[in-house]
């Protein structure tokens, strides 16, 4: 991504405010602006009159003033969209964009506007924190394959998306990714340059003393020219399909605390998925527990060679695998 911004071009208008149409939409029309104190502004130019969906579902995103507004033409209305902190600028470009790619998707005026302020609510906590780096390389590996386990607990164990979600605890720093009353589950993605090798990021995350423990590996090769390969967000938006509204809505707070808000850079990062295995994490199973080390001892860090846990691959998380 270019380095220059649109707001570059706009000069700052000694009143009012100043605007240059945007060709990256087809269907609608947007408008960069900047306002006479130097805010960069995203404008979505409106045929119909929306004030009573905004007024219920107008967001509240800090860094940024969302109104809905009369047009010269007082026929049109216009969403507006004012950034306060200008040395923001970037992180707000790529909102700008996705909202933009956002709107393109719907089939009516009314749709559009209701995929922004929804874009709007996910970026909330996102830009509240004022995360300004990408996810790193293996974080975005970690989400992809947490996020494969999700499609899978759906689709395959044909769990009850709401469950699936609020057991969903990767994202919350806790110590395994997955927390059911009747197994926990830590989630790996190895393959491609990690090898046959995934990292374990503590002590804690291979020992549970309540429940039944699965490490389930999760293969995932570059895409490169592959046809079978996805997107992190295409990942993410195939996911959030399987969701009812509540639980898209806790899917979607998940992925703003993770970091993750849908990015165009993400669409150059996809993988192709191969095995999903599932190891029982049992007494003798090759691991490093808090319990076994000396006092003192904390954050301990390691690699574990899967070949050296062969002997405790199972077919499916068993509990489940009955059930369904």
């Amino acid at each position: 991504m270019s380095d220059k911004l649109p707001w570059d071009e706009i000069s700052t208008p000694s009143t009012g405010f100043k605007w240059l149409r945007t060709d990256l939409s087809a269907q609608y029309r947007f408008w960069w602006g900047k306002s006479q104190n130097g805010w960069p502004l995203l404008l979505f130019e409106l045929n119909g009159d929306h004030t009573e969906v905004f007024r219920k579902r107008r967001p509240k995103v800090k860094g940024l003033q969302i109104d809905i507004v009369h047009l010269t033409d007082s026929s049109k209305q216009g969403l507006i969209l004012s950034l306060t902190r200008p040395s923001d600028a970037d992180i707000f470009y790529r909102l700008c964009l996705s909202i933009i790619r956002a709107a393109g998707d719907a089939q009516s005026e009314e749709q559009a506007i209701l995929s922004v302020l929804n874009h709007l609510d996910r970026w909330r906590d996102f830009l509240s924190n004022a995360r300004k780096r990408l996810l790193s390389p293996d974080e975005i590996r970690g989400l992809f394959a947490e996020i494969s386990m999700i499609a899978a607990l759906i689709e395959e164990y044909h769990l009850p998306p709401d469950d699936v979600v609020a057991a969903w605890q990767g994202p919350l720093r806790k110590p395994q990714d997955f927390a059911f009353a009747q197994v926990k589950i830590e989630v790996k993605a190895f393959g491609g340059t990690k090898g046959n090798s995934v990292q374990i990021s503590s002590e804690h995350q291979l020992q549970s003393t309540d429940v039944a423990l699965y490490l389930v590996a999760v293969e995932l090769f570059n895409g490169d020219s592959d046809p079978a390969r996805i997107s992190l967000n295409e990942h993410v938006r195939a996911a959030e399909g399987l969701l009812g509204d509540g639980a898209a809505r806790t899917f979607r707070d998940r992925l703003a605390i993770a970091g993750y808000v849908e990015l165009p850079d993400y669409d150059l990062v996809d993988f192709v998925t191969g095995r999903m295995e599932t190891y029982f994490v049992a007494d003798e199973f090759p691991a490093i527990r808090s319990s076994a080390i000396p006092g003192g001892i904390s954050r301990v860090r390691y690699d574990l060679d899967l070949a050296s846990a062969r002997s405790f691959l199972v077919p499916k998380i068993p509990v489940w695998d009955v059930l369904s």
